[in-house]
């Protein structure tokens, strides 16, 4: 299995549990998201991103 595939695999999971009584989806999602954090802002900004820091508050800022 190769590991988009496994990520995919992944996010479909989390997609299915997040309907679940008290399953914390953000308490467990954001490694995997950070994954593709990254490019998302320096697509969306058409800026270099040095680090992606987990908790940042950037709501307001965007």
């Amino acid at each position: 299995m190769t590991k988009e595939l496994l990520i995919d695999q992944l996010f479909d999971r989390l997609d299915d549990w997040r309907n679940l009584p008290a399953y914390q989806l953000e308490r467990r999602s954001d490694i995997f998201f950070s994954l593709y954090l990254k490019d998302i802002i320096q697509s969306y900004y058409q800026q270099k991103v040095e680090h992606i820091i987990p908790e940042f508050p950037v709501k307001g800022v965007i």
